[in-house]
């Protein structure tokens, strides 16, 4: 079903773009340049519907036998272009619109998409209290993976969303603790970008320690411990960690996977040191300001006016993210 340049073909004859190897950017003349935002327009049969991110997808015009989708302009930076198209079908869970593409086998069809509905309102009540709701697409595709983008979620039919329900395993967890994954991870890295050094921690990391804290406020305690219990597993059966943690490439989740595990405990006692309403208040000033933040803006935000946390603050900070981190 793959073709070159980031495409997949279903063997239904429906496509999706969810990699930019396709897309051509101009060189950049200095190291301050950054793409333009990006209009993608894709022209389709009439039948046939385009889904992208939900801030930016325009109503499909159609002429003729033809139609024509316009996704755009979505800010540079903030995500490549990116669509799935074929024939779907509209549902409605708690007033969220999703499609499921309508040769998807699906039992429990709303089971996955009312979790991640959950999830995300959690999120957002969360991290953006005070902003409205945050606007997303969901859809359906076989073969692509699991995605989150900002505005736009797609679900992988061939991991059987829609024939089993969400309180099945996949893998080595639980349903929810990877809907919750992919909330968590639609929001820090993607519309909350870390800077500097240690830039996944700020994002890959977090987004794991934030799925366990999600699934904790769902009500579903059992699959955050079993996520935190992971991660004191996965630490205690590794070695050294190999270079500091802020200096833990990205690539490491994919491997070792160490940035998900130590990185997540490293949010944890985070957490315990500053107190978690403390730690909150910062994500949410964070969340709401929307520009890139380093380690260094959040140690200031945690200091605040208590000149007494300045010092333990740094030290554990040293110890647990410039340090080689031992099991």
């Amino acid at each position: 079903p793959f073709a070159p340049h980031g495409l997949w073909l279903s063997p239904q004859t429906d496509l999706a773009a969810l990699d930019a190897a396709w897309l051509a950017v101009p060189e950049p003349a200095d190291g301050n340049w950054l793409p333009p935002a990006w209009t993608l327009e894709v022209f389709h049969p009439a039948h046939v519907a385009v889904l992208g991110p939900a801030a930016w997808l325009q109503a499909p015009t159609v002429e003729g036998l033809g139609g024509l989708t316009r996704i755009g302009a979505v800010p540079a930076g903030l995500c490549w272009p990116a669509f799935v198209s074929g024939r779907f079908q509209k549902r409605q869970v708690q007033g969220q619109t999703w499609h499921l593409r309508l040769d998807a086998k699906a039992i429990v069809a709303d089971d996955a998409a009312d979790t991640l509905r959950k999830f995300v309102a959690l999120r957002d009540a969360w991290l953006l209290p005070r902003s409205p709701r945050t606007a997303w697409t969901l859809a359906t595709f076989p073969g692509v993976g699991d995605r989150a983008l900002p505005g736009f979620f797609v679900l992988d039919e061939s991991r059987d969303w829609f024939a089993r329900p969400t309180d099945a395993r996949l893998g080595d967890f639980g349903r929810r603790v990877w809907l919750a994954r992919l909330a968590a991870a639609a929001h820090f890295g993607m519309s909350l970008h870390g800077s500097g050094n240690a830039a996944p921690v700020l994002e890959n990391a977090l987004a794991e320690y934030a799925a366990a804290r999600l699934l904790e406020a769902a009500g579903f305690e059992d699959d955050a411990d079993e996520l935190r219990a992971f991660w004191d597993s996965a630490e205690k059966s590794a070695g050294p960690l190999p270079m500091p943690l802020a200096l833990t490439p990205a690539e490491e989740i994919f491997a070792a996977g160490r940035l998900l595990s130590a990185g997540a405990r490293f949010w944890v006692a985070l957490e315990a040191l500053v107190r978690r309403d403390r730690l909150d208040q910062a994500l949410r000033t964070f969340s709401s300001a929307g520009t890139p933040w380093s380690t260094q803006d959040l140690e200031r935000a945690l200091v605040g006016q208590d000149a007494d946390l300045a010092e333990p603050l740094r030290a554990f900070l040293d110890a647990s993210l410039y340090a080689t981190i031992k099991p």
